[in-house]
């Protein structure tokens, strides 16, 4: 587990969480973000998981709205997830 010490909060620089946020996607080669098949998005909005508890990390989980739609191929899917009952 990674554990931080200093909290993240919005300041002068980056007045929202969503404006530290860039997202990549089709990354195979994490020192290469600007090489083909890799797209590269801002983040438009974050929503955290209503149970979310900062003391014990329970419901870690948010969704990122990307500031614009994703071109879909070979290395970028939609992810399967399981019905929630």
């Amino acid at each position: 587990n990674i554990y931080y010490t200093i909290e993240v909060k919005p300041n002068s620089y980056y007045p929202t969480y969503e404006s530290m946020m860039t997202v990549y996607l089709g990354v195979y080669d994490k020192t290469q973000l600007d090489v083909s098949p890799t797209q590269k998005f801002s983040a438009r909005k974050l929503v955290r998981h209503s149970d979310y508890n900062s003391n014990t990390n329970l419901n870690d989980i948010a969704l990122v709205l990307l500031s614009s739609k994703a071109t879909l191929s070979k290395y970028i899917q939609i992810a399967c997830l399981p019905d929630y009952k």
